[in-house]
């Protein structure tokens, strides 16, 4: 059974009603799975017509399984309460058992003379989300080798050695994933056990792998020292141990060797028949290798503060080696997360960024990140949607299991309104990453951008369980309570998501936010102060406000603005809730035009 529902026509997903909370959960039965919010049977994957009728009546008898539903709660719940002929249940229901395969000898609705019926197999309710995925994967049967690269843990607590560890464990992990006919969970799930404390059962369990490697990483005197295991977690035993020592002075050298070896024993242990592509940096210059590997952590916080840090790291590593390819793309990417934080302007951040990209294209464009980088770039900064998304096809082709081109490439389809498409592939990031609260922000956001609300409240519920203080996700979250009404549990989440991290974004909100409520007054005062304070930057932050207060030409004349100024939000005209107000507006879609976008047909 498909993830998301790919088979759903969304030609307007806003049009699509909040799904109640009792229907985000599937129920199991058999070979059958029933899930309410997309309205859908499967037996074995496979779609099972029902009626509309016989759908409701299922749901009923499963949402009371093991209890006698009465025939007056089956007219009324059913029905609708519609004075209809008691002769219509039991025909129903004989259509029912004969979908289901229903026999006498096998009863699953039972019937209860004179009184209702009762469904009386065993019903196994999941709620969707982590827990319905981990079932499907039980239920399929798949017994193909798996393996979680935990993060390699940094003995010492030394800084220095952080930054070293977590490139170790994106090296081991990238590496291992070459191995043919393994599965090997991302990088971004395995993160939530960085201290796993010896819980094998719980890993295997949560992530469903078979293996585990686990490394520890502490320096001694001028050498590095990295013990590492190969775990089997059938039987939580020890396939394979090892201590490698290497010179601290050459980390390339070093991340090598040690993700070299480490591949060489889990391709042994585990019996696979091909060796990887080893790992190679894209430099041999140690300092540049260093200072490339410390950007890339402080890349990782998407905070503004450490991103502008990783700026100069990276800059840093191409004065040691200015071939370095790799701290090319990383400065490339750092430019245009600032552009997408507001913290440059477009002008600004395309006038650093060409220079590094003709750089980076006559260095080596056979690179998967390079072909991510450059799909973002189309997308962001030059509006070719059509362009990024043969980039990051590319990509994908090169490495299937790059999560950033799979995201992007869903934010592409996105964007131009095919959110059929965009499912398809955030369903395929779902496989791939499905418990990561990267991916599940992901999702959690696109299926906002579709007014899917409750889909989107359940994912990033899902990616706040693990990280709370993720400023992003709960400014998302906060946007769903604004759409639905629920405006002081939005306020409250606006608050929280700028103590995390100061946005201009989630700042404008609350101007979004009063003139949801009808506080016009609050809304208008807002808007000057913000366009005093900003200088009359962002315009786009208040065409939202302006478009909610019913004031359309001040929205249109700051949409506009926001065009020359090739700000990033334009790229959501079709594709965001807020804009709702001006979708009857020829002008709003003379915008979108001129953008490139086209709504799906």
């Amino acid at each position: 059974m498909p993830l998301l529902n790919n088979s759903a026509r969304p030609l307007n997903p806003r049009s699509a009603p909040p799904v109640p909370e009792n229907r985000m959960r599937l129920y199991c039965f058999g070979e059958f799975i029933l899930d309410p919010n997309q309205r859908r049977l499967t037996k074995n994957d496979e779609d099972v017509e029902l009626s509309t009728r016989g759908f409701d009546l299922l749901l009923l008898m499963l949402e009371h399984a093991e209890s006698t539903v009465t025939k007056e709660e089956l007219l009324e719940k059913v029905w609708g309460g519609h004075f209809v002929d008691e002769a219509n249940i039991p025909v129903q229901i004989s259509r029912l058992r004969t979908v289901l395969g229903d026999t006498s000898e096998d009863r699953l609705i039972r019937t209860v003379h004179g009184v209702g019926y009762c469904f009386s197999a065993p019903v196994e309710v999941i709620e969707t989300g982590r827990a319905a995925r981990i079932a499907q994967k039980r239920r399929s049967g798949e017994a193909r080798l798996s393996v979680a690269v935990l993060p390699v843990t940094n003995e010492t607590g030394d800084g220095e050695l952080q930054f070293i560890a977590d490139a170790l464990t994106d090296s081991i992990g990238n590496a291992v994933s070459r191995l043919r006919g393994l599965r090997v969970v991302p990088r971004h799930s395995a993160l939530r056990y960085a201290d796993y404390g010896g819980r094998i059962a719980e890993i295997a369990d949560d992530l469903d792998v078979t293996h585990v490697v686990t490394a520890r990483l502490r320096r001694s005197e001028a050498d590095l020292i990295t013990r590492f295991e190969v775990i089997d977690c059938a039987n939580d035993s020890q396939l394979f141990g090892e201590a490698l020592r290497h010179d601290a002075s050459d980390l390339v050298v070093f991340q090598e060797s040690v993700t070299s070896r480490i591949t060489d024993v889990v391709a042994g242990e585990l019996e696979l028949a091909s060796s990887p592509t080893p790992f190679k940096s894209t430099t041999r210059n140690p300092e540049s290798h260093r200072l490339y590997l410390k950007g890339m952590y402080l890349f990782e916080q998407r905070t503004v503060d450490q991103v502008r840090k990783a700026i100069t790291c990276f800059e840093s590593s191409i004065a040691s080696d200015p071939s370095n390819v790799s701290a090319y793309v990383s400065l490339v990417e750092s430019y245009r997360l600032l552009y997408g934080f507001d913290q440059m302007s477009f002008n600004e951040a395309y006038r650093i960024t060409q220079g590094l990209i003709e750089l980076i294209v006559q260095l080596d464009t056979t690179n998967d990140t390079v072909q991510v980088m450059l799909g973002g770039v189309k997308m962001y900064f030059h509006w070719d949607f059509v362009g990024a998304e043969a980039s990051l096809n590319r990509a994908l082709t090169l490495n299937p299991n790059n999560l950033e081109a799979r995201y992007r490439l869903s934010d592409v389809l996105m964007a131009r309104g095919k959110f059929a498409d965009a499912l398809k592939e955030l369903n395929k990031l779902l496989i791939i990453d499905p418990a990561s609260p990267a991916t599940l922000k992901r999702v959690g956001k696109a299926f906002y951008r579709m007014s899917n609300f409750a889909s989107a409240r359940q994912y990033l519920n899902e990616a706040l369980e693990i990280n709370p203080r993720d400023f992003e996700a709960l400014a998302v979250s906060a946007a769903i309570d604004i759409e639905i009404g629920a405006f002081s549990e939005a306020l409250t989440k606006l608050k929280q998501s700028l103590t995390w991290e100061p946005n201009v974004d989630v700042e404008s909100m609350k101007g979004y936010l009063f003139a949801k409520q009808g506080k016009a007054d609050q809304a208008q005062k807002w808007i000057a102060q913000f366009e005093s304070r900003e200088r009359g930057r962002h315009p786009v932050k208040t065409a939202r406000v302006f478009a909610v207060l019913g004031r359309t030409e001040d929205a249109l004349r700051r949409l506009d603005k926001a065009f020359d100024e090739h700000e990033i939000d334009l790229i959501c005209l079709i594709s965001d809730p807020r804009w709702n107000a001006l979708v009857q507006s020829p002008q709003f879609h003379q915008l979108v035009q001129r953008v490139g976008l086209k709504s799906e047909s």
